[in-house]
């Protein structure tokens, strides 16, 4: 059953990436980089969900990734977890400094907090864990418990 369920989430991975990929590559009015060295166009229309959609899906992406690399987010050690935490917020914020390319958008620091908590905290499964090793997220990077 555990590889099944597997099967099926990496099956939504790659759809969720795919999704996301084709929202803002379609969506977009204006070309991207890429498209800017491949001399590619634009028909200058923007579809509605290309401002989050590709966000929302490449984030629950990477964060079912890390699930079933651990099998499991709560076998995800804490220092992967602050990763897939700070790597989407740090963009926002980089932008918004204009260290890195972008447009830094508060709604997507909210998204990404919305993804986290469908990924990350289930309170059922929290609390059953809690319960049966009295720890959580005290491990290091490589899974090992912090002592």
């Amino acid at each position: 059953m555990h590889n099944k369920n597997n099967a099926y989430t990496i099956a939504l991975i790659v759809c969720l990436l795919m999704a996301g990929v084709w929202i803002y590559w379609l969506g977009r009015p204006d070309a991207t980089v890429y498209e800017h060295w491949l001399s590619i166009t634009k028909s200058g229309k923007q579809l509605a969900l290309a401002n989050w959609v590709p966000d929302f899906c490449w984030c629950y992406a990477l964060l079912a990734s890390f699930g079933v690399i651990w099998h499991g987010w709560i076998n995800v050690p804490f220092v992967w977890k602050m990763f897939c935490w700070v790597l989407p917020i740090g963009s926002e914020y980089l932008q918004w400094l204009h260290i890195i390319p972008g447009t830094a958008d508060v709604w997507d620091v909210f998204r990404y907090i919305i993804v986290y908590v469908l990924i990350a905290v289930k309170p059922i499964q929290l609390c059953m864990h809690i319960l049966k090793h009295k720890r959580l997220f005290f491990h290091d990077f490589l899974g090992h418990p912090i002592q």
